[in-house]
């Protein structure tokens, strides 16, 4: 099996990512269920029967005695999912504009107050019934059936996957990931491919050990110059912002920033099998 070594490097205020993932979803892809093609406009009642470990709370008022209008796509239904077999399909109602279809991911373990954690999926903005794109909310709950304290907000694309990429600190001993539509509005939104990994914080050393892979100057303005280890001609760096988007792939040791406004950035420095995470301050 090819293993991913991750080295830690001096770097103020820097964090280790921890790839082994000390939470899992116990099913982030949605393939635990029971489907053979798509189903749709479920209640949350009859979603709760059909997927495992993935929970419907939203009551989505459609005029029902049972709410719900989530639905479980598989391929040639409006939509194909971005990994496997199947995705999750969440609608936000305008008969009320009070109530949107939301679900309660279930973690393997409970999340640890005061961490920071990395959450990576891919969203869908449905547009096939001239609906509105709108918003998703992300959270974490210490429950099933309520959303539970708010993490960000992730805007799905017109008919098309992105992969959305939240690094948020737990406030409590939470044991579910939410997401929900925006209410208030008409909307189509589908879901897959959850995973989340852990960052653990590191004490500041400012020494540049051999080996060693840093920064310099930072904080830096116009260009910043990756020093120190050996990086192989293959190397590659991601620098993303705090909010977790992509700002660019690089192969130079000098790369040029200039076009990067004021702020946080993370670069993720991959040498080999050999994986730095660095901070970045922009001036």
């Amino acid at each position: 099996m090819n293993k991913l070594v991750l080295i830690l490097a001096p770097c103020t205020y820097m964090f280790l990512l921890n790839l082994m993932q000390a939470q899992q979803f116990r099913n982030g892809d949605f393939e635990n269920v029971n489907a053979q093609s798509c189903v749709f406009n479920l209640s949350d009642k009859d979603f709760n029967k059909r997927m495992a470990y993935v929970y419907a709370f939203g009551k989505n008022n459609t005029g029902r005695m049972d709410p719900g209008q989530i639905d479980i796509h598989t391929f040639d239904c409006f939509v194909d999912p971005q990994s496997n077999k199947f995705c999750i399909g969440l609608a936000g109602e305008s008969y009320t504009g009070l109530t949107s279809d939301a679900v309660a991911l279930e973690l393997d373990k409970e999340l640890e107050p005061g961490e920071m954690y990395s959450l990576r999926f891919y969203s869908f903005g449905n547009a096939t019934n001239h609906d509105t794109i709108a918003e998703v909310y992300i959270g974490e709950s210490l429950s099933d059936t309520v959303f539970g304290r708010f993490i960000d907000t992730a805007f799905p694309q017109r008919m098309t996957w992105v992969e959305v990429h939240k690094i948020f600190k737990a406030t409590q001993n939470s044991k579910y990931i939410t997401i929900k539509n925006k209410v208030g509005h008409r909307s189509w939104n589908q879901i897959d491919n959850f995973s989340l990994s852990y960052i653990s914080s590191v004490d500041d050393n400012s020494k540049k050990d051999l080996g060693d892979v840093y920064l310099t100057p930072n904080p830096a303005f116009g260009m910043v110059q990756i020093g120190g280890a050996n990086l192989n001609k293959h190397f590659l760096v991601e620098i993303f912002d705090s909010k977790g988007k992509s700002r660019g792939n690089y192969n130079s040791m000098d790369i040029d920033i200039r076009d990067l406004k004021r702020g946080l950035y993370f670069l993720r420095i991959y040498n080999g099998a050999t994986l730095y995470l660095k901070k970045l301050i922009v001036q």
